[in-house]
């Protein structure tokens, strides 16, 4: 009877309109219907809320069915039209998402309402996200927003997760992993129960995770802390204030090409190709020039196993660290019987890069400077061996020094090596802030508004490596002047140096109503972002790449000052007197977008199983911090989406489904190209997207002892555009002219990275203390390239899980828990770094007198993980 009742009062929530278990306070205070004594909603902790959107919520219960340490993004996998490819069996190197063809870059990532993308370029870190421990749950839209969201870069679906809310009783966690590839993990967590007479209540975690990786030399390391503080207060109204702190300290995996990938598999029957372990540093040497650019050293000899000569494909120096941090505070106040307000600041801090490493000639023009700017044969002894090179020739790569009374023309430098990462440096500041007005039974009108205000100093200052080819320092020389690298000017060098601002303001309003005895549900909403970036290029700005070009030099255009720079306000496209590779000079930028986006929807429920659903939603992603600064004179407008949701839903005792159509309308895509009318990479919106698709879900427990949870989805993604790469130019009699436009046929193409069918299952049996569980999916074959003259295979996976609880034994939280990944040990191409088109095929056609070229490059790919075990063991009270 009891569990009757748990169950029949789960179902009524899920039949009530508006339950969405958003993440703002607002939201959640909004559409939240909060059921007193349930113990779980939908089944096996999969729910399909009743909600105008397409949606779908995993809870705690589903979530620590997964392996230990793991990405909450990997555990989205089961949602229909996502597809999380993770880059090793326990989420520490990160991994692609991507949600009805939408990429990462463009799906708004929020925990407890705060924004996680990042705010120059939108990136979603899948390996720096929450312990799933305590995490109460992940909601998913698949094509629209929250009508208060705090982002200015989803043009896609959303995914939301919440921190659990503190125990009322005191209790205490403690549970280990180990596994494959020298896995080990520890998670404790205890919780004070409600320790004061005002019933406040906390919890504090501290986790810690290394492991191997499964392919090729490095390890990867993470640290997490977090403390959750909260104070109820009247009803149903709280204040809570919650911090955390992530250290990841990661070796990368090296993605492959395509040609590489192929030759790997063919010669060693698995994927092997991988950075190197070692690398070969030369003693200082003022006898001879020393190069640790990559030619063969003098007094060198053969070291057994892999070595990297250069050093540069060392995994010593291909790392990603990063420190990150954060602050939030939620709260509720209820002001009256119709008002409550809701009020949400935070705090950000990020210090992270993703390595480097360069060689410079300890004479060249950026160490020379200007202080030896007009002597080739000065500069800096980097190497300290007393000289900065020596005269003479390099014959078959081996060194022959000038005779002692030779005329000494030719001088060869020494080349040394540096750790020269991309340091980005993030301070950021948010607030969410809503009032609630009841206008009357059944009905509310919503005004929020959210700040988000985030300065961001992208650096890299140099460092030295030491004898084995480690960096001194991990995040360079950012905040250790002693260990920068400079030059002849006291200039330290830097791969890039750049101040950015990136503000959010945005309003946003809503009304819900129920009618027809709450049969029908209405609600009408809209926001209205105003985005400001501002940009400060400190350094010069390659015309033809868009990299950055940092020095002391001044530049001119005289051969002597051996460049031409270029003053961003008043570009003319340099047609002669180009001297060397032509740079902006440095420049301050301010770019201000908005838009009002509307965001609509209902429901209407035929009965208490069946209902149905619609919604209407505007998207907006204004450009990246990259794209303004690469071209600083072309005005990039920002994406926009519209997106339309439709279905049907079904809930019962024993099943839950869904049935769902989408549509997509993509505008202003924004791709990077070269144009040869100007000679320069510019980043500009080339066209239309169309998405339109279908998504089912079954949710199914027809005994006790079994659940099943299906789910499948259908995409068809287009392009409707040409990308226009530039303008060829054909010598007619030895004149040159204007010839036809060049443009890649991507018109009609499959865009990138996203499977047309996605369709998979859980299931999961108990018998007693024992359940187990198994997941599989299937993803069909993906496009690397917007032309696609690339495809990736279709490719299953299935992982498995069992879990012994030691309930029987007096202790409700224990159990031992065995997680097997990829269980039929499948190999296959994951995450893709797609281009407009492969080299391969550089030749390209002519068709209908316009001449089409691929352009782009090779896109590369990452190896999924093998079948990887692990086992966890965890006590609780």
């Amino acid at each position: 009877m009891k569990n009757q009742l748990f169950t029949g009062v789960a179902l009524v929530a899920l039949a009530i309109p508006g339950v969405a278990f958003a993440q703002s306070s607002g939201t959640i205070d909004a559409e939240t219907i909060v059921v007193t004594g349930s113990r779980s909603q939908g089944i096996q902790g999969v729910v399909q809320p009743n909600t105008p959107k397409a949606q779908t919520v995993l809870t705690n219960e589903y979530l620590t069915t997964q392996a230990p340490g793991q990405s909450i993004i990997n555990a989205i996998n089961v949602v229909p039209s996502v597809n999380f490819t993770d880059n090793d069996a326990y989420g520490s190197s990160g991994g692609n998402v991507r949600i009805r063809g939408f990429d990462g870059n463009r799906v708004s990532l929020t925990w407890d309402g705060m924004p996680l993308n990042d705010s120059g370029n939108y990136a979603i870190f899948s390996n720096q996200t929450l312990d799933e421990e305590i995490i109460d749950q992940v909601n998913v839209n698949q094509g629209t927003t929250d009508v208060d969201s705090p982002t200015a870069a989803s043009s896609g679906g959303t995914i939301n997760y919440r921190t659990i809310v503190p125990s009322d009783e005191i209790g205490a966690i403690l549970n280990g992993t180990i596994g494959e590839n020298a896995r080990m993990r520890v998670f404790g967590m205890l919780q004070s129960g409600e320790f004061t007479s005002f019933g406040t209540k906390m919890f504090g975690s501290v986790s810690y995770a290394t492991n191997n990786k499964f392919k090729g030399p490095g390890r990867l390391e993470k640290q997490q802390y977090n403390i959750r503080v909260y104070q109820p207060l009247s009803g149903t109204d709280f204040i809570s204030i919650a911090g955390h702190f992530n250290r990841n300290r990661n070796a990368f995996y090296k993605n492959l090409t395509l040609d590489q990938a192929k030759a790997d598999f063919q010669d060693n029957g698995k994927f092997n190709y991988e950075q190197n372990a070692r690398c070969l540093r030369p003693t200082p040497n003022a006898a001879t020039p020393d190069n640790e650019a990559g030619f063969p050293q003098t007094g060198v000899t053969s070291i057994p196993g892999p070595v990297d000569q250069s050093c540069t494909n060392f995994y010593g120096v291909r790392i990603n660290p990063g420190d990150t941090g954060n602050i939030r505070i939620n709260s509720k106040f209820t002001l009256s019987d119709k008002l409550v307000l809701t009020v949400d600041p935070s705090f950000q801090y990020v210090l992270a890069n993703g390595g480097g490493f360069s060689t410079l000639a300890e004479n060249s023009a950026l160490a020379r400077g200007n202080k030896f700017a007009a002597d080739p044969t000065a500069g800096v002894d980097f190497n300290r061996d007393g000289t900065i090179g020596n005269f003479g020739s390099v014959v078959g790569g081996v060194f022959v020094p000038a005779a002692p009374n030779a005329t000494r023309t030719n001088f060869v430098p020494d080349q040394s090596a540096f750790y020269t990462p991309n340091t980005t440096n993030t301070y950021r500041y948010g607030v969410l802030a809503s009032l609630r007005y009841d206008i009357a039974d059944g009905q509310y009108v919503r005004l929020a508004y959210a700040l988000d205000y985030a300065r961001h100093r992208q650096t890299g200052e140099w460092t030295y490596l030491d004898a084995s080819g480690f960096p001194l320092n991990v995040f360079g020389g950012i905040n250790n002047p002693g260990i920068r690298v400079y030059n002849a000017d006291g200039y330290a060098l830097r791969q890039r140096d750049r101040r950015s601002l990136a503000e959010l303001n945005q309003i946003s309003a809503e009304y819900r109503g129920k009618f027809f005895e709450d049969k029908l549900e209405v609600m009408l909403g809209g926001r209205l972002p105003f985005f400001h970036r501002e940009l400060n290029q400190y350094c010069y700005t390659q015309v033809t790449s868009g990299n950055p070009t940092c020095t002391s030099q001044t530049l001119g255009t005289t051969a002597a000052a051996g460049t031409t720079y270029i003053v961003p306000n008043n570009y003319v496209a340099p047609t002669s007197g180009i001297v060397g590779t032509p740079v902006y000079a440095p420049f301050a930028a301010t770019y201000n977008y908005r838009r009002f986006l509307p965001n609509v929807g209902f429901t209407y429920r035929a009965n208490d199983q069946i209902s149905a659903y619609a919604s209407f939603a505007q998207g907006f992603s204004s450009p990246r911090t990259d794209n303004l600064y690469r071209a600083p004179f072309v005005g990039v407008r920002p994406e926009t989406t519209n997106n339309f949701d439709v279905g049907l839903r079904y809930s019962s005792s024993m099943f839950q489904g869904s049935l769902g159509g989408f549509y997509n309308s993509f505008k202003n895509r924004i791709v990077t190209s070269f144009d040869q009318d100007q000679g320069i990479s510019v980043d500009r919106n080339v066209g239309r997207v169309e998405i339109k698709g279908l998504e089912v879900t079954a949710n199914v427990r027809p005994f006790k002892w079994f659940s099943f949870n299906g789910f499948g989805s259908y995409i068809d993604a287009k392009l409707k555009d040409n990308i226009r790469l530039g303008t060829s130019v054909v010598g007619v009699n030895g004149a040159t002219v204007a010839g036809q436009p060049i443009v890649a046929l991507t018109a009609g193409r499959k865009l990138v990275e996203t499977p047309t069918w996605q369709y998979g299952y859980r299931a999961q049996v108990r018998f007693g203390a024992l359940s187990i569980g198994g997941n599989y999916k299937h993803v069909s074959s993906r496009f690397a390239t917007d032309i696609n003259d690339v495809k990736v295979p279709a490719y299953d996976t299935f992982s498995a899980d069992a879990r012994f609880s030691l309930k029987q034994f007096g202790l409700a939280k224990s159990f031992i828990q065995l997680n097997v990944v990829n269980l039929f040990d499948q190999q296959y191409l994951g995450s893709i770094s797609s281009q407009i088109a492969t080299t391969s095929n550089a030749l390209g056609r002519v068709t209908g007198g316009v001449t089409s070229v691929p352009g782009g490059a090779n896109p590369t790919f990452a190896i999924t993980a093998p079948r990887t075990v692990s086992l966890t063991v965890q006590m609780g009270f």
